[in-house]
């Protein structure tokens, strides 16, 4: 995906179906990798794909659980950014309340993961995060 993404956009609607069940699994490193897969996969997809992909992502966010899967989400959406950055802004109205949310949290790791999300949305999306820097 990451030298050859363009060339595969008759695929990207099969990979993307596989990736978010591996985004699923129990075993942490599958989850690792396919988060890496995501980010270049974002890269070279079309908006509606993205806009699938950012939907599932964020409904996934939205029940507000704490657990392992949480973080996988929160890292794909900084994934994603780093890749994707432009995409990602147009969308931060809805990421930013979820991330705020959770780096509220108590778990350590959680809230990692959510400053290198803040960390990526800076980075690549200057412009559009200006409005959510003081939260």
């Amino acid at each position: 995906l990451n030298h050859f993404g363009s060339n595969l956009i008759s695929f990207h609607s099969q990979i993307f179906s596989c990736l978010i069940v591996q985004l699923n699994s129990q075993r942490l490193a599958v989850r690792k990798r396919a988060i890496t897969a995501i980010g270049y996969l974002v890269a070279s997809c079309n908006s509606v794909l993205f806009t699938e992909l950012l939907k599932v992502l964020l409904n996934e966010l939205q029940k507000k659980q704490i657990n392992s899967l949480t973080k996988t989400y929160i890292q794909c959406l900084a994934s994603i950014s780093r890749q994707a950055g432009h995409k990602v802004g147009e969308n931060l109205e809805s990421i930013i309340p979820l991330i705020v949310h959770y780096s509220q949290c108590k778990d350590e790791e959680l809230i990692e993961y959510s400053l290198q999300a803040f960390e990526a949305f800076v980075r690549r999306c200057p412009k559009e995060i200006t409005n959510y820097i003081k939260q």
